[in-house]
Order: structure tokens, then C-alpha cells, then sequence
């Protein structure tokens, strides 16, 4: 054995060569045909040859960091992973590949009866390869476990950028280079719609306490926040409508022109809230009327319905969820039902100070009818959900029909 594969005896030192020159070639299954060559030819030990090999499987997380530059968070965080579970895996094994190569030799096949050097080449193949199975086999039964935790990890590590209040929204999972596989932009189309869905919901969840208190600036705050959802809104128009070039199939046609018809009503239900919903809240301001704590309470309930309508209606399409989509649609008994409870409510406080009460009695029947138009939209979202055409219900059928 020559003096330079001798150094390699150093398992750590052999890992780290291993990782380095597959790094340079971006092949780990060149470095581990290079690795049995020199182990047939009795140049390297099997236990060396075990370990650059196993620094090969650190190596070919460089090709991973290459190929997510300028790509998504989630493609990011895919890469970590895979860097994690490499070095990791190999990080665990270090110390004991003597016992490895111990396994490897006792489960593969002996060539008893050649002489060394040949016996060498005929026997390191299979057990370098039989190493390397095990490795992989141990390690994905050992990392399974913490498949949770190495998500949230990861996720803390990558974490998502914040949904912008005053600024831009960008684009999370509109990716071009996947215009070419329908079926798999239209999934993303939806994951991106989603977090518009959710991003309005959480404007409507501020929407209706700005709209009670005295703040402007709270006011002000709300209009920028539509803003965002109109850039969003047109990013997932435009990539909707370049996937609309692409050879889609019938199904997959009616699926994306649902799925613009979702995020043209959240874009409307933003539209609602920024522009009626705070042109109320400053029209009462300026009358300085106040709203009866009776009232306020009672519109809190509402829009605490309205807004579990809407959370729910956008998970129903971004989860692809019929049975939620259809809890949606029976609400409409309950949400109108309360609606003339309180439109009663208010008249009968109408009656009793007409004057004092009027102005805060025309902003509450407003509030009340455009939270109205938020939950007859939610109830639409939802509806888009269930309408589905022949083709997409056979798709389904089939899907759950499959082992």
C-alpha cells in the first residue's frame, strides 16, 4: 500500500476526502467506482474505501446548494434536509466503520478459493456496496423517527418571509420552470393562493376593530395592506395565464380557470374591506359617532363567523378539501339568521334615541352588509371547490380507487 493510501487510514480524513473530491466531480457514484477499483487492486482497505465513500454522500450536497440558487424557500429547505441527513448519517458512522466492514464482509459472498489479490478484486465490490446499502437502509430507519423535528428545524433555520402589512407580497411557490408540468404548477398555483387566502384573512381579522376604533392611522394601515394583495393577485393571474399556453388537459383546464375565479374573490373581498369597510370607519370618525358597546359586541360575533367561513373556504381549496368547502356552504342559515337578529337589535335602539343613534346605526347596517358580501363570497370560494366537471370527478374516482 503506497504511503499516500496509507494516510487515508484515518477514517475522518478519508470521509473528508471522499466528500471533497465528489464536491469537485459532482458524482458520488464516480468517486465509488473509483473507491472499488482501488480497493479491488488491493490499493485501499475496505475500510477506507467505506469511508470515502460515505464522504462521498457529503459531497453530493454540493451539487443540492448548486442546484437551489435562486430558487424557492421550500427548494432551500428540501437542500438542508438533504445535507442534514447526509452529514448527519455519516457523522453516526464514523466511529464504527470497522464494525460496518465486518458486516459487509460477513454478508456478502467469499471467493475462498483465489489467491489474495485476485480474491480482493472479486470480493470489495459487493462489500463496498453492501456498506453503502446498509448505511442508507440504518440511517433512513434512524432519521424517521425525527421527521417532525428536523421539519421545524429546518423551518426555523429557512424561516418564511414575514406577510408584509405596508409592503410587497411576494410570490412563494410561483415557479416558472414548472409551467411544463401542468399538474404540478397547478398544485403550486394553489399553495400561493392559499397564502393570499390567508393574508386576507388575516386582514379581515383587523379589518372590523379598526373599523370601531379611533385610529386612522390603523385605517391607513388596512388600505396598504390590499395593496399587497393586488400584487399577489396579479403575479398569480399572470403565471395562471402562462400555464394557460401549456398542453393542459380538460380537467386541468376547468381546474385552473377555478382557481383564478378563487383568487379574483379574494382580491375582491380585500377590495371590499380596504375601500367600504374603512370608508364607513372614517365616515363615522368624522361624525364623531360612537358605537353602542351592544352593537359592537354583536358585530364581533358576525365577523367572527364570517371570518371562520373564509379561513375555512380558503383551506378547502388549498387542501383540496370538499368536506370543509361543504361545512361552508350550510353556514348560510346560521350567518343570516344572526344577521336579522341584529339588524332587528338595531332598529328597536333606533327607536328608543333616533337622533343620537342614527349615524351609528347607518355604519352598523353597513358593516353588517359588507361583511354580508365577505361571507357570500367565502360561501362562492367554497362553492368553486364542489364545482367540478366530469372529467376531474373521474380523476378523483380513479385516485381513490388506486392501492
Amino acid at each position: 500500500m503506497s504511503p499516500r493510501t496509507a494516510s487515508l487510514s484515518n477514517p475522518l480524513l478519508a470521509v473528508l476526502v471522499g466528500a471533497a473530491f465528489t464536491a469537485v466531480i459532482q458524482s458520488s457514484a464516480a468517486t465509488t467506482g473509483i473507491v472499488i477499483v482501488l480497493a479491488g487492486q488491493g490499493l485501499m482497505s475496505l475500510e477506507t474505501a467505506i469511508s470515502v465513500a460515505l464522504g462521498a454522500n457529503i459531497g453530493t450536497c454540493a451539487t443540492a446548494g448548486l442546484a437551489v440558487i435562486g430558487k424557492s424557500r421550500e427548494a432551500v429547505r428540501t437542500a438542508l434536509v438533504h445535507v442534514l441527513f447526509n452529514v448527519a448519517g455519516v457523522l453516526v458512522w464514523v466511529a464504527f466503520i470497522p464494525q460496518l466492514a465486518e458486516i459487509a464482509r460477513f454478508i456478502s459472498p467469499s471467493a475462498d478459493g483465489l489467491a489474495d489479490a485476485v480474491r480482493g478484486a472479486a470480493e470489495a465490490p459487493r462489500q463496498i456496496a453492501n456498506a453503502h446499502t446498509i448505511f442508507n437502509v440504518i440511517n433512513t430507519f434512524l432519521f424517521i423517527g425525527f421527521t417532525t423535528q428536523i421539519a421545524r428545524f429546518v423551518e426555523w433555520v429557512v424561516p418564511d418571509r414575514p406577510l408584509s402589512e405596508e409592503g410587497l407580497l411576494p410570490a412563494k411557490f410561483l415557479d416558472s420552470n414548472l409551467l411544463s408540468t401542468p399538474a404540478i404548477a397547478l398544485d403550486n398555483a394553489r399553495f400561493e393562493i392559499g397564502r393570499l387566502g390567508d393574508y386576507v384573512h388575516g386582514v379581515l381579522e383587523r379589518a372590523l376593530p379598526t373599523a370601531l376604533s379611533q385610529s386612522l392611522r390603523d385605517i391607513e394601515t388596512i388600505e396598504q395592506m390590499d395593496k399587497a394583495v393586488d400584487d399577489l393577485h396579479r403575479d398569480i393571474l399572470a403565471y395562471l395565464g402562462s400555464l394557460s399556453r401549456a398542453d393542459l388537459s380538460q380537467a386541468e383546464g376547468r381546474t385552473m380557470m377555478r382557481l383564478a375565479e378563487v383568487a379574483n374573490d379574494l382580491e375582491h373581498i380585500a377590495d371590499r374591506i380596504a375601500t367600504d369597510m374603512m370608508t364607513s370607519a372614517r365616515k363615522r370618525i368624522e361624525a364623531r359617532a360612537k358605537m353602542p358597546q351592544g352593537a359592537i359586541e354583536s358585530l364581533k360575533h358576525l365577523n367572527k363567523e364570517v371570518s371562520a367561513a373564509l379561513r375555512d373556504a380558503v383551506k378547502a381549496v388549498a387542501e383540496d378539501d370538499d368536506a370543509l368547502a361543504n361545512k361552508v356552504r350550510s353556514m348560510k342559515r346560521k350567518v343570516g339568521s344572526f344577521e336579522r337578529v341584529i339588524e332587528v337589535e338595531s332598529v328597536n335602539r333606533l327607536g328608543a334615541a333616533p337622533k343620537a343613534g342614527l349615524t351609528s346605526y347607518v355604519r352598523k347596517i353597513e358593516l353588517i352588509e359588507i361583511l354580508d358580501g365577505v361571507f357570500k363570497q367565502a360561501r362562492r370560494i367554497a362553492r368553486s371547490q364542489l364545482d367540478k366537471g366530469p372529467e376531474e370527478e373521474a380523476d378523483e374516482a380513479r385516485a381513490g380507487e388506486a392501492p
